[in-house]
């Protein structure tokens, strides 16, 4: 079973991806601390790690910097509010971009292609 983190800053937002992510048979883990983030990274070893950005508690775009200052090379999905974001160049070290939504497909659209290129 692949391992997804969802680092969220929104509660609503981690519980929905959870809700829908685990329906799909992916085992999740949930954070909203760069700190639970880092701790589950190390202990857990997830897959992947669907990243929400801007909000009051992290910025995902300065998280990937840390995963790549630490040599880690987890595959990440970062999602915001804003089609918009796809013109930052930072935007583009991420494996995929997805607008926020309460339908999940895009990002479940986007875990599936990553998977699938790493098999």
């Amino acid at each position: 079973m692949k391992k997804i983190l969802v680092f969220e800053g929104d509660e609503d937002t981690r519980l929905l991806y959870k809700e829908g992510l685990i329906g799909d048979c992916y085992s999740v883990s949930l954070a909203s601390s760069e700190d639970e983030a880092l701790g589950i990274i190390k202990n857990d070893n997830p897959d992947l790690i669907a990243i929400g950005n801007h909000s009051p508690e992290l910025n995902g775009i300065e998280f990937m910097q840390k995963l790549s200052e630490n040599n880690l090379k987890i595959p990440v999905i970062l999602g915001t509010s804003s089609g918009r974001c796809k013109q930052n160049f930072q935007v583009w070290s991420s494996h995929a971009h997805v607008v926020k939504s309460p339908c999940l497909t895009e990002l479940k659209l986007a875990i599936k292609e990553i998977f699938a290129s790493v098999s």
